[in-house]
């Protein structure tokens, strides 16, 4: 979606350009500014795709503000079209361009010009951005490459570091290279690079010289020799020396094993490197695991045996393998007293016995749980310092004792294994937050797919009877085609108060004003209401209601409105899904501070695959039914949010083609009763020599507001801004009630009503508005007004209010 921002200080001209681009960009955003200063904000807040800024405006005029926005690194590549007055100069044009305008266009706009510009514009807009993504793609995708790259060689070098062998390679028969574990063989504190090889070679020439008879036959060979290391100290070791092809034949790489333990090493090279084999054959922790414990088992052999991996948000340890003959098996543990916690928070090796175990336990430095262990040996899986997870060991058999040596060979084992863990773990989370991204993306297109149609269906009907009702009509024709307007008139206006509850619910702007409530008389309107719906829905279903015979009077302190806006979800649901059948509702007290809701219906059901995912924001949009019987998907969402803002819970029992049960709970610590009158008749109202000052910029809103009381008898004065109000009230002073509008030309609701208030202090004025935040409504109250009225204003509420000033 496009988004275009307009600034201009002439509120006049400012409309206008937007209702020219709303025909022009259907589709698009549409953000205004009134001054240069507040457009420059919100260019830097917004990043609008297109800048359209008036040429002369007070304080910042266009030309100022082009240049800011050119030079600020965060607006410089939006285009700006500058709207330019019949008396401007050739002159300022070019100093507009030079000033980085992308095109001028004249006042008063004309609609195929300005059309042409946009899109022209918003087209430079989208090469401009494509070619940055690709820019960026690039760059990511390089160092994607580089990062692999750098990753693949750490990987190689923790391999050579990791092996139990002396790898090194001579050039010029100086030493170029050699591993850590040659160094710790040969004990040199300084750098052993560059040193002449007969340091530890003392037979280095005769050793090339039986190299070289075997070429070129073979171009390694394996004999042994005596090295020397620092101290003069000589080890007999086990050398293989291969030749590295050059032009000098200059080249060598060798590696060097202790006789001693040869048989040992070389099992522990063959597992190394069947390590990354058995990487790449099982894909998933657990088989490939549970190889990796039969390699163990070459070492130590032992069945009890489990691998952990770390998760550092959540501070748990998983367990993707777990083999064990005495204990069941388990698949997540806290990272907190238990041994395998001392062994990830230290990073260090942890070899204890069973005393040690039990000192550990009574200081309540663990909290040991299963069969009592000899042994426990947990070795810190670590790639890089960073803490990957951890191997553990258990040894249940007195008979079976490990040594150092075993344990440093299955050390060596997990720093081969740690790199492999954690890089399987970070594609494991990518692949999950790739999911989740086209999933979600999916959703949400959904949605708004479904929310054009939503929108559509009710507008199509009442533009549509809306413009019949001009034709001349049979007086039942008339009544029929108004019912359908307001019929489609109230659906389209729950759509949009839908929309409008859950992006309050989404940023925490939904407020909660809870008031003495009738929970009673609350159901018995929503039960007159529904089993109206029912008739006109044609639809064989029985409503019934249940209360406590005592709740009659019952009065709690919650929202009526959100109650009964939970209720109301929650029985629109079940009436669209329940074709024939019953439909009960009530609530009954569930302890002496919580009150249970519940409605139950005899419809389609939920299936159990689906129960967890009927709460999700967008979900539902994606199930075929919801397509079938319409609807937004939201209201479920937009009911657990406020059930949870009431200070209760929600929960649902469903079976598929049997029906569903949605039960919620209200907390009533607060609560008395009150005497029931057994009838109420409807208000009648006389306001006669009252004189009323209605203050709107829309005709059509001051002849709404005058009809709901053309009844009331009062004398109903118009005006059609704040300053014809202000005038009005200075001349006349004489007016018993003000309804005031917020946004208008001239003057502002907030500005008159402070005016006013000044003037005729003792004068109720009650500001009716669509608030948006909250803020709205403090800015009204601050402004001096009594009370206020939230769009759309409904007949009886204004009576009411209205009424409780006059008595």
């Amino acid at each position: 979606m496009n988004k275009i921002l307009i600034i201009d200080d002439n509120i006049d001209d400012l409309i206008s350009t937007k209702a020219l681009l709303k025909i022009i960009l259907k589709d698009s955003q549409l953000i205004t500014a009134s001054s240069g200063r507040e457009g420059i904000a919100k260019a830097e807040s917004e990043a609008p795709d297109v800048i359209v800024l008036d040429i002369y405006m007070p304080v910042v005029d266009g030309l100022a503000a082009c240049k800011l926005l050119k030079a600020s690194k965060i607006t410089s590549t939006i285009p700006i079209l500058i709207m330019a007055e019949p008396a401007t100069t050739i002159e300022e044009k070019v100093l507009g361009l030079e000033m980085g305008a992308d095109a001028f266009i004249n006042k008063p706009l004309n609609y195929a010009e300005l059309s042409g510009q946009i899109k022209s514009l918003l087209r430079i807009r989208t090469l401009e951005k494509r070619l940055n993504s690709e820019n960026q793609n690039l760059t990511i995708s390089l160092k994607n490459r580089n990062e692999k790259l750098d990753e693949s060689n750490a990987i190689i070098e923790n391999i050579y570091n990791s092996m139990p062998v002396g790898i090194g390679m001579i050039e010029d028969n100086k030493i170029k290279f050699v591993s850590k574990y040659l160094v710790n063989i040969l004990k040199f504190e300084d750098s052993i690079i560059n040193l002449t090889v007969d340091i530890i070679f003392k037979n280095w020439e005769e050793l090339k010289e039986e190299l070289f008879k075997k070429l070129p036959l073979s171009q390694s060979m394996s004999t042994e020799t005596i090295i020397t290391d620092s101290q003069g100290i000589t080890h007999s070791v086990l050398l293989t020396l291969g030749l590295l092809y050059t032009s000098k034949n200059n080249k060598f790489i060798f590696n060097v094993v202790d006789n001693s333990e040869i048989h040992e090493s070389r099992i522990l090279e063959d597992t190394l490197l069947k390590i990354h084999s058995l990487a790449s054959e099982f894909k998933d922790n657990q088989s490939f695991l549970a190889q990796i414990h039969k390699l163990v088992q070459q070492i130590i052999p032992t069945k009890n045996l489990y691998f952990g991996l770390y998760d550092s948000l959540t501070n748990t340890i998983s367990i993707p393998y777990f083999s064990n003959e005495y204990e069941d098996a388990i698949t997540l543990i806290p990272n907190s007293n238990n041994l395998a916690s001392i062994v990830v928070k230290s990073k260090k090796l942890l070899w204890v016995n069973k005393k040690k175990i039990a000192q550990l336990a009574n200081s309540k430095i663990i909290e040991f749980m299963g069969k009592t262990v000899e042994n426990w040996v947990g070795i810190p899986l670590i790639n890089n310092s960073n803490i990957v997870g951890v191997m553990v060991i258990k040894n249940y058999d007195k008979n079976l004792t490990f040594n150092e040596k075993q344990i440093h060979q299955i050390e060596i084992i997990c720093n081969s294994l740690a790199p492999i863990l954690e890089l399987r773990s970070k594609n494991i989370a990518l692949e999950s937050a790739l999911e989740k991204s086209q999933e979600s993306e999916k959703l949400k297109n959904s949605f708004l797919s479904n929310i054009s149609h939503e929108i559509r269906t009710p507008m199509n009907a009442i533009i549509g009877f809306s413009s019949l009702l001009k034709d001349e009509l049979e007086t039942w024709e008339r009544d029929e085609y108004a019912d359908l307007v307001i019929d489609n008139g109230d659906l389209l206006m729950k759509i949009l108060e839908d929309i409008v509850d859950i992006a309050k619910l989404e940023s925490g702007e939904m407020t909660i004003n809870k008031l003495d409530t009738n929970i009673s008389k609350c159901l018995e309107n929503i039960k007159i209401k529904y089993e109206n719906k029912i008739k006109l829905a044609n639809k064989n279903i029985e409503l019934k209601m249940f209360t406590p015979k005592d709740s009659e009077g019952l009065l709690i302190k919650t929202d009526p409105f959100r109650f009964e806006q939970i209720m109301d979800n929650l029985l629109s649901n079940a009436l669209k899904f329940t074709e024939r059948g019953k439909i009960n509702f009530g609530f009954k007290y569930l302890n002496h501070e919580v009150l249970e809701f519940f409605v139950e219906d005899g419809g389609i059901g939920i299936p159990m695959d689906k129960i967890d995912k009927i709460f999700d924001r967008f979900a539902q949009v994606e199930e075929g039914h919801v397509r079938e019987y319409g609807g937004l998907g939201l209201g479920l969402t937009i009911t657990k949010k406020l059930v949870e803002l009431l200070g209760g819970a929600i929960k649902v029992c469903a079976e598929m083609n049997i029906g569903t049960k949605f039960c919620f709970t209200i907390p009533f610590d607060k609560h008395k009763f009150i005497a029931l009158n057994q009838s109420q008749n409807k208000a009648v109202y006389n306001w006669k020599g009252k004189k009323i000052l209605i203050v709107d910029d829309l005709i059509t809103n001051l002849e709404y507001l005058e009809l709901l009381m053309k009844k009331t008898q009062a004398d109903i004065i118009w005006a059609t801004n704040g300053q014809i109000a202000v005038d009005k009230v200075k001349k006349f002073n004489d007016f018993d009630m003000i309804l005031m509008d917020i946004q208008m030309p001239v003057m502002d609701g907030y500005t008159a009503t402070r005016i006013i208030k000044n003037i005729c202090p003792s004068t109720p004025v009650i500001i009716q508005t669509a608030f948006t935040e909250i803020s709205d409504k403090k800015l009204a109250m601050d402004s001096g007004c009594n009370d206020y009225l939230e769009k759309p204003i409904k007949s009886v509420e204004l009576l009411e209010k209205i009424d409780s000033y006059f008595n």
